[in-house]
């Protein structure tokens, strides 16, 4: 059933909690919007594009003003799902500018001017001390800065989204937010079409399904993308590790797009590319960490806790090769080469290729934690040291089965 909501100057025309109108003292919100579309200015020094100056509309102060007051009264009255609807309603108004921006390739604008709109709502909460869900805004600018390849802004913002969403959850439970925001679906690397940026997250899915399968053949197991989704990529529980990971195989892929490989021959990659393989050596690290059966102090432990386990070596057979080889301390550039050649043997038998995958982990992790010296492994290498760590990450999200 269609109803009215009248705040003020303000009316809510909406029908179970969705807004088809709003007027103010009887004029079409969105109409005055998106009338005023010419005026917006832009200004800004060209070594700068990205600190524009952006002019609005005289007509948008009142009308955000008075949209911010009656989204407010419905906070204070209990109809938190209102008001988050009623300020999506109002920054999705402004959307069709945000889209024409795109469409002439001004997508350094198109995030300036979500951020002058976000500045308006900003003044006004420092003002009155309210909020405004701002989700929106939020997920329009990580939208932009990923379609760009500014990936670290883009998440900054997607993670500020998601907590204005946890925000909104506590006023609108039936929103079941974040988990069905769509910027939380990115986040998570959902192919679930509510996901605004599902065309994206498709490029970094079917990127990581590759890495998926080439682990199936190495080691012949049968872990799918719909179940690294649901023990990993969509488990709740692992929250904050999903994230980083996503972010730094995300970060990478990105690069890679841009940058060919020839062009990263050179000591600034091999720092780089050394950063990126150390975020993935800490995802196996706190993959482990999380785990009940294998959780130790650091690394090392933990690979020799789930090597045990498996009763593929014991501990001291573990240790003494570990111990043997350098795995601990050596530098990469003297272990890595032979153990990607996965030419390792104990007392005259093969050691296990899992072993030598992990082995790379811990060598890794153990090198980059604390060193920055240049190691020429990192940049010839890199694709083979990719592959092997993201197989050591499949390998223990097994173990969450």
């Amino acid at each position: 059933m269609s109803e009215e909501t009248t705040i003020k100057d303000i009316t809510i025309h909406h029908e179970y909690g969705k807004i088809s109108k709003v007027t103010i003292d009887s004029v079409n919100i969105r109409d005055l919007i998106i009338s005023r579309f010419n005026s917006i200015v832009f200004q800004f020094d060209l070594k700068r594009p990205d600190n524009a100056n952006v002019i609005l509309p005289y007509e948008y102060e009142p009308i955000f003003q008075s949209v911010f007051s009656a989204i407010d009264e419905l906070y204070m009255s209990n109809r938190g799902c209102l008001a988050a609807y009623l300020s999506s309603f109002l920054f999705e108004s402004l959307t069709p500018f945000w889209n024409h921006l795109m469409s002439k390739g001004q997508h350094i604008l198109a995030i300036q001017f979500w951020r002058k709109v976000l500045s308006m709502v900003h003044e006004w909460e420092e003002k009155t001390g309210k909020h405004i869900h701002k989700g929106s805004p939020y997920a329009f600018i990580a939208n932009t800065c990923l379609i760009i390849g500014d990936i670290d802004t883009g998440f900054s913002y997607i993670y500020n989204a998601i907590e204005d969403d946890i925000k909104l959850s506590k006023v609108c439970p039936e929103l079941n937010y974040p988990s069905n925001a769509p910027v939380y679906l990115t986040a998570s690397l959902s192919s679930n079409p509510q996901n605004i940026m599902v065309p994206l997250v498709m490029e970094i899915r079917s990127e990581l399904e590759s890495y998926l399968n080439a682990y199936q053949n190495e080691f012949g197991r049968t872990l799918s993308m719909t179940e690294l989704d649901r023990l990993f990529l969509q488990n709740s529980t692992l929250e904050t590790l999903k994230y980083y990971f996503i972010f730094t195989f995300w970060t990478i892929f990105e690069h890679r797009r841009k940058v060919s490989h020839d062009l990263m021959q050179n000591d600034f990659s091999k720092l780089k590319n050394a950063n990126w393989l150390f975020a993935l050596c800490l995802v196996i690290d706190k993959l482990f960490h999380s785990h009940s059966r294998y959780k130790g102090r650091f690394i090392g432990s933990e690979i020799v806790n789930y090597v045990v386990n498996k009763g593929w070596m014991t501990k001291d057979d573990l240790n003494n090769l570990k111990d043997k080889e350098n795995i601990q301390d050596g530098e990469p550039d003297q272990i890595i080469p032979k153990l990607l050649s996965t030419t390792l043997q104990h007392n005259g038998m093969p050691v296990r290729k899992e072993i030598q995958y992990l082995f790379v982990a811990w060598n890794l992790r153990n090198f980059a934690g604390h060193n920055i010296q240049i190691q020429n492994v990192i940049v010839k290498n890199f694709e083979d040291l990719l592959t092997i760590l993201l197989c050591d990450i499949f390998l223990i999200i097994e173990e969450y089965r």
